[in-house]
């Protein structure tokens, strides 16, 4: 049983760390504990999918609750996130009121309140996180495959969002993840993967849609230098991993393009202090 008392707000916290990305799970947790929302704004409940046995916090707190989530690989394990929310959808409805899910190197270093997190019906009850990189909506990392379901054309869209943060009130998120599953399932059936797999899914189920945005300041990555002081940060791969972080997307050593573009993407960030 919670300590907290019944007519507290019910907020559902999804997270995903199988394999070696049990590593985040410890500091995230007391970031989670310390600095999103406070005790007297909600109980916040962990939702928390992945193949330790055992993990940090479980045998104290009551509201932490872990899921075997068998550790897939690069893509599945992004493509079928919606897939693997789903799997405790009447848990959600049944317990909670709001859900938001943080990619497994969320790290928050400063006060969150409800009043800055919170989509109202004006917004449609979700939020997402949009890093506003992009002048020209041309730009837009978009899935531009016309056989994905994920597919939007030029000219379309007025924001790109970064999946490492959605949520809201927990009726219409379960709508976002029926839906995106079902996207990513007419694409997996047709052997058609999208360009960045949930993602893409994501942007397309938004695309017409007035949402909370969330800024840079509520999930910087850790190796920009701007803005100066964020309230949550995307910590470093490869400050955690190195170049393993490689492998365990599928790419192996050998394929020194791929390792070479994604590296140029990283420099060009840190120059420009995106």
């Amino acid at each position: 049983m919670s300590k907290y008392k019944k007519n507290n707000m019910k907020v559902g916290i999804l997270y995903i760390c199988t394999g070696k990305y049990i590593v985040f799970w410890e500091e995230f947790y007391k970031s989670c504990q310390k600095y999103f929302l406070s005790k007297s704004e909600c109980v916040k409940i962990y939702y928390v999918f992945t193949d330790s046995n055992k993990i940090y916090g479980e045998d104290v707190d009551a509201n932490i609750h872990r899921f075997y989530q068998e550790a897939l690989p690069w893509p599945d394990i992004a493509l079928k996130r919606y897939e693997i929310f789903l799997k405790i959808k009447d848990i959600l409805i049944e317990d909670t009121e709001y859900v938001f899910f943080f990619n497994a190197n969320s790290l928050f270093l400063d006060y969150i309140v409800w009043s800055e997190i919170a989509p109202d019906e004006q917004q449609g009850f979700l939020l997402s996180l949009s890093w506003n990189c992009y002048d020209d909506n041309r730009e837009f990392p978009y899935d531009r495959n016309v056989y994905s379901t994920a597919c939007i054309p030029y000219g379309k869209g007025d924001v790109y969002y970064q999946s490492g943060i959605t949520g809201g009130r927990t009726k219409e998120y379960v709508s976002l993840l029926q839906e995106c599953k079902e996207q990513t399932d007419f694409d997996y059936c047709n052997n058609v993967i999208a360009v960045y797999h949930d993602e893409s899914h994501l942007n397309k189920f938004l695309l017409e849609r007035k949402i909370k945005v969330l800024s840079t300041n509520y999930g910087r990555p850790e190796e920009w230098k701007k803005p100066k002081c964020p309230k949550m940060i995307f910590r470093d791969k490869y400050k955690i991993f190195g170049n393993e972080i490689n492998k365990m997307k599928g790419v192996r050593d050998k394929c020194l393009f791929i390792r070479f573009v994604e590296d140029m993407k990283r420099v060009v960030r840190l120059k420009f202090n995106f």
